[in-house]
């Protein structure tokens, strides 16, 4: 959504310059700033879990006594 409205403005000017209001600014940021928290959350969870698989694959791997 974010990549869609830089689009919209860029195609929209009819000039060099692209303008953005101090909101527009704002919201892009906003939106950006949730948008990297997202990921983060997501890569840790990620990492949470290729851990638990590596734990799983050792335990698969280690001899039985």
């Amino acid at each position: 959504e974010i990549l869609t409205s830089l689009l919209s403005i860029s195609q929209d000017s009819t000039s060099d310059e692209t303008t953005l209001s101090d909101q527009e600014v704002a919201e892009l940021l906003r939106r950006l700033e949730t948008a990297d928290g997202l990921a983060r959350g997501v890569e840790s969870r990620l990492d949470s879990v290729i851990d638990e698989l590596d734990g799983l694959l050792a335990s698969l791997e280690s001899p039985e006594e």
